[in-house]
């Protein structure tokens, strides 16, 4: 009899225990949850920081591209004449009324077949040169002039133009101009325009 209720207090003395840690793993999912959704918030913050980092507002606006077309050269201005050609003869007809804008792209333009014109990070523009001959004085001379086209583009729709000229006399009657001039040949020219699309 002795031993039937030492072995009942033995039982009871154990079933708390058992309780207890019932009780203690129930607490410890409570943690392990807990933890989980912790960790879930560090995942969540770490995704809106990531998001932060993606959403800048320092992207660069797209680059202008010139407009492809024919463009009109207006207002021309005599910039420079270092040989005093302008005293006899009207510059600004060694600058074309018009030119065509094809290839265009971020790097540059053509203006023809033969003449690639460079856009810079600046939008600085550098053409190749354009060559045209013209007759002066009746046939008796020729005067060869290379276009050296440069200047900015200031919208896809605005360039302003410097036109980089330079003229060389070819002909009999080159010595009787060159008397005339205040330098001889060749005789650098610059004519500032404005163009537009047309």
């Amino acid at each position: 009899m002795k031993q039937t209720i030492w072995m009942m207090v033995l039982v009871s003395a154990c079933a708390p225990v058992e309780q207890t840690k019932l009780e203690t793993n129930d607490t410890g999912l409570a943690i392990d949850t807990a933890v989980d959704q912790t960790e879930d918030t560090e995942d969540t913050e770490d995704t809106e920081d990531t998001e932060d980092t993606q959403d800048t507002s320092d992207t660069e606006p797209p680059r202008i591209v010139a407009q492809e077309g024919t463009w009109d050269v207006r207002n021309v201005q005599l910039i420079e004449d270092a040989c005093g050609l302008g005293n006899y003869e009207d510059v600004t007809g060694f600058v074309p009324t018009e030119f065509e804008v094809t290839s265009s792209d971020e790097t540059g333009f053509n203006l023809d077949a033969q003449t690639r014109c460079d856009v810079d990070e600046e939008y600085q523009i550098m053409c190749d040169g354009q060559d045209l001959e013209q007759d002066v004085l009746g046939g008796t001379a020729t005067f060869m002039i290379t276009n050296r086209f440069q200047g900015e583009l200031e919208a896809v729709n605005d360039i302003g133009v410097d036109f980089n000229i330079q003229i060389v006399c070819d002909g009999f009657a080159c010595g009787a101009i060159e008397l005339g001039l205040s330098g001889g040949f060749p005789c650098d020219v610059i004519l500032y325009a404005n163009a537009q699309p047309n």
